[in-house]
């Protein structure tokens, strides 16, 4: 039977799709639990020896609060205006479920009439198990397991938890506060997994290496050899900020294994014909950049990605191939023929960055469909992200033009109803819902600078705004009800209604202008600027020492996934430098610096007032009298001439574990900017990599210093500062003026005295001229 063929042709959804694509690949093999002859590859290809091992079985368990849609920390809470709460979790494509149970704590609330009040739990919309609420669980804590199918667990599930409560025989309205159930964060889901052993095929590399569909973290091992060049280690980042792309918000680690070979879980190394780990020497000679899919030997479903050239700097063709390309790679190995680069990157075009040269639709900003969409008796915000340049320039008479369109159903006649559009959960305004009508429209000019507002106009203020913004939109109806003192009416059931927010809603950013002070450490954390100002990094430099081991690579590879998940698009055209000397860095002077390891001489020579070394033999800080707490904003107007001096200076040696991360202005030209990752000992940049993945911490880093030491962090405002960007003089004079009032004063008296000066000397010469007639 052609197996290919027949999967080819396989369209089903749901659990039938789920089975034939398990027993498919499945049946694509090599030799499960069989000691069958592994399939020959093609040439250029290595057979590894077929897996008779057993796939072990791992249970895994994850409290509700762990799962989607969940609140940190707290209880989920059913009542009767709100009967149904949904839960989200997500299986890896290469993954099978054994068995799953969910070991359900509950409360019943004590007025409940028992057994005709229930609690339905729903897996992917099939009915699981009904529990009866007995008179003896009223009010108190109750434990019950519930059996869940795991034929019905798809990549994505929907657990559904519905409520179906009553408290009276007549006069039963489902908006009583007796009605609620509480379902404790303590209870849990269990999964017991088991691993595909997986067909070496590069269609289900994206799959099998990250798993976007899952909440987790991701890893990724990179093997190298012994030495790796500049080259080799930008091909490497490019997969690295591509990894960090794929798992955005979950984060992604990349343990580094110099000629060794990773021990478990999924891995890429990097071959060329010179250089390759110990444990590829017998891979065949490269003639062309290829990609290629193996078990990783060792493991029992563990994957290898094997990206190889002829040289490094084929590697990097063939990782920028994988990047732009998987979606045509079939098979256990693709030759790349020929790979064309588009169009450089522009300033500021960051996929994941709103555009500010044009109205951007809030349909652009959605990241699913139905995000603007909400239905039901209470209706769950609509919430969209807006990511931002952090560089942008806000003053006085500087806004964002909302042009807001949204469809609801027709509010009740009695009570208020009212739409709230909060921005970073700060009230802009709120939207009255009229009954005669089911739609609006409205037009706001939400003014940004950060000044009294003398018109009193609806404003976001500037430090609302960040590079990474919410928009909420919050719809509440009124429910009401008529009563008589001896009539009621039985079965009433609460409106379900909707509302819509228009995908063509639009904000207008244009007229801002990219203008900064630096050094800033919050605005390279959150949105890795000034790097990320050319998406591809093409205006970056990357300098490490002349021999970078395990952990500095570790570093940058995770930095580099930071920044991937930040703008959505791979480190593509970023310049490595393994020790370079002055004449090199004065050639990628008009680069932006990033540091990781030790501060080469070179520019530790030529920045006197650094304010941070770390390394293993000496371990100095400058700081000011007071470091600046987690979210604090910099305080500009400190010290003289744009310089906060340090108040303390403190040297030592011999401390271990102890990381930190600088930002200064590049000794070879002004208005550049350098961020050095550094640590003392290996320990030291094992903290940091790990702080480095997004998921990890908040934004938790500013200032010009940053110290990590023992999983804290501490901030501090040190040293001199400078501009970045463009900014018209009369826009420099106004900024001046209102933050000088005094000085604004001043110049609207001699602007008067002047005036008043040519308007009497007008007025004489006209006096003179009528005399003279």
């Amino acid at each position: 039977m052609d197996t290919s063929r027949n999967m080819n042709k396989i369209t089903l959804t749901g659990r039938t799709k789920r089975l034939f694509l398990t027993f498919g690949m499945l049946s694509l093999l090599p030799a499960f639990a069989q000691g069958e002859t592994a399939p020959e590859l093609p040439k250029g290809g290595s057979a590894l020896p077929p897996k008779t091992a057993a796939v072990p079985v791992i249970l895994s368990t994850y409290q509700l609060s762990q799962l989607e849609n969940s609140r940190e920390n707290s209880d989920l809470s059913i009542t009767g205006m709100q009967p149904e709460n949904h839960l989200y979790f997500a299986v890896r494509q290469d993954e099978i479920i054994a068995k799953a149970t969910l070991n359900l704590l509950f409360t019943p609330s004590p007025a409940l009439i028992p057994v005709r009040s229930q609690l339905n739990v729903y897996l992917n919309g099939s009915l699981q198990k009904t529990l009866p609420i007995e008179e003896d669980m009223l009010g108190r804590q109750n434990a019950v397991t519930v059996e869940l199918n795991p034929l019905l667990i798809r990549n994505y599930n929907d657990l559904r938890f519905q409520f179906i409560g009553h408290y009276t025989d007549i006069c039963e309205d489902q908006l009583n506060t007796a009605l609620w159930l509480n379902i404790s964060q303590e209870s849990a889901l269990r999964l017991s997994r088991q691993k595909l052993i997986t067909v070496n095929d590069l269609a289900f590399m994206k799959a099998l290496l990250f798993n976007p569909a899952a909440r987790e973290q991701n890893t990724l091992s990179l093997a190298l050899a012994a030495h790796p060049d500049p080259d080799t280690v930008k091909a490497a980042g490019i997969i690295a900020s591509w990894g960090g792309i794929l798992s955005d918000w979950r984060g992604i680690d990349y343990p580094v294994f110099l000629n060794q070979k990773p021990v478990a879980g999924n891995a890429v190394a990097f071959v060329t014909n010179k250089s390759r780990p110990d444990f590829l020497r017998d891979y065949p000679e490269v003639q062309a950049p290829a990609v290629e899919m193996q078990d990783l030997p060792g493991t029992l479903n563990g994957k290898l990605i094997i990206i190889s050239a002829p040289d490094a700097e084929g590697l990097i063709t063939a990782a920028k191939a994988i990047t732009r390309g998987d979606q045509l790679m079939k098979g256990p190995r693709t030759e790349i023929i020929s790979f064309t680069e588009s169009a450089p990157r522009k300033p500021y075009d960051a996929p994941k960055w709103a555009d500010i040269t044009r109205e951007v639709t809030l349909g652009e900003l959605a990241l699913y469909d139905g995000q603007l969409i909400s239905s039901g008796v209470n209706l769950r915000p609509i919430n969209v992200t807006l990511n931002l340049p952090p560089d942008l320039y806000f003053s006085e008479g500087s806004h964002i033009r909302l042009n807001l369109r949204h469809r609801y159903s027709n509010p009740p006649p009695h009570g208020i109803s009212e739409m709230n559009f909060r921005f970073n959960n700060h009230l802009v305004r709120s939207y009255q819902l009229t009954p005669a009508r089911e739609g609006d429209t409205s037009v706001e000019t939400l003014f940004l600078g950060g000044f009294v507002n003398v018109l009193n106009q609806t404003r976001i203020s500037a430090l609302y705004l960040r590079p990474k913004n919410q928009l909420t939109f919050t719809y509440t109806y009124s429910h009401t009800r008529e009563s008589e003192a001896k009539s009621c009416i039985s079965d009433v059931q609460p409106l379900i209604h909707q509302a819509e927010v228009d995908p063509n809603s639009s904000l207008d950013f244009t007229g801002l202008y990219h203008f900064t002070r630096m050094p800033n450490l919050g605005h390279y954390w959150q949105s890795g600027y000034p790097f990320s100002v050319y998406a591809d990094l093409g205006n970056t430099a990357v300098i490490m020492g002349a021999a970078p081991e395990e952990p500095e690579l570790n570093t940058l590879f995770n930095a580099l996934g930071r920044i991937g998940s930040q703008t959505g698009y791979p480190a593509y055209n970023a310049t490595v430098l393994f020790a370079p000397g002055e004449e090199v860095l004065k050639k990628e002077a008009g680069r932006d610096l990033l540091i990781v390891g030790k501060i080469p001489a070179v520019i530790a020579d030529k920045t006197p007032d650094l304010n941070l070394v770390l390394n293993e033999s000496e371990q100095s800080l400058g700081f000011p009298g007071t470091f600046l707490e987690q979210g604090e904003t910099r305080r500009w107007d400190q010290g003289k001439g744009g310089v906060i001096d340090p108040a303390v200076r403190l040297s030592q040696r011999g401390y271990d574990g102890i990381s930190g991360i600088i930002s200064f202005e590049s000794p070879f030209k002004d208005g550049r900017t350098a961020v050095a990752l550094m640590a003392d000992s290996p320990a030291g940049f094992q903290a940091l990599a790990e702080h480095l993945i997004v998921n990890k911490t908040a934004d938790d880093i500013a200032g010009t210093v940053s110290i990590l030491n023992s999983g804290t962090v501490k901030n501090a405002e040190v040293g001199h500062s400078y501009y970045v960007g463009h900014l018209p003089w009369y826009q420099r004079v106004w900024y001046v003026m209102l933050r000088n009032p005094w000085l604004l004063f001043l110049c609207s008296l001699v602007t008067a005295v002047i005036l008043c000066w040519a308007a009497y000397r007008l007025l004489r010469r006209w006096r003179s001229g009528r005399m003279s007639v």
